[in-house]
């Protein structure tokens, strides 16, 4: 991938191990506005080379996007690299980042439970020992994520936030 600017331009190649050759190629160019409809683009490419047979379900996710907005989802990704230094300084980053995309975007399920995660890792990594910090914004229990992309993150969230109150049945359960 080659960025300049807005400009993105996105060389793809699948290749077959066995023989060590190409399968499907394609190149992309575009804006990084365009970024979700490229990533669409090449994996329809990828499935048609593969003459795979998609459920509807699985061509819904295909068009899913976790985040409407290019920044902010750019943003999101920045939050969760952070996340992975465990450190107090990279956390805060973390938040930094998710308030960002958050203003960006507005309220959003995604945004939410990774900020619910980031609390959660303060007490986790030892950096504070406060059960309550964990705590501090967790996802609103009455928000449905079956159809979200984010339904994984929001499960381990509400998982971790209650393992965390040491209800330890309750967060078997989730």
């Amino acid at each position: 991938m080659r960025r300049s600017g807005s400009s993105l331009r996105v060389a793809t190649k699948l290749i077959d191990i066995a023989s060590d050759s190409a399968v499907w190629t394609h190149k992309y160019s575009g804006t990084s506005e365009d970024v979700f409809t490229i990533q669409e683009s090449i994996s329809r490419g990828i499935v048609d080379a593969l003459h795979l047979v998609l459920s509807p379900r699985e061509s819904q996710r295909l068009l899913a996007r976790p985040l409407d907005d290019i920044r902010a989802y750019e943003s999101y990704l920045k939050a969760k690299q952070e996340m992975l230094t465990f450190t107090k300084e990279g956390l805060d980053r973390a938040l930094s980042f998710l308030k960002n995309s958050e203003q960006l975007v507005g309220e959003n399920l995604l945004l939410l439970s990774a900020t619910d995660y980031v609390y959660w890792q303060y007490v986790n990594a030892g950096i504070d020992n406060d059960p309550q910090t964990s705590r501090r914004r967790a996802p609103p229990r009455n928000a449905s994520s079956r159809s979200r992309p984010s339904r994984s993150m929001v499960t381990a969230c509400s998982g971790l936030s209650r393992f965390t109150k040491e209800t330890f049945r309750e967060a078997s359960r989730v």
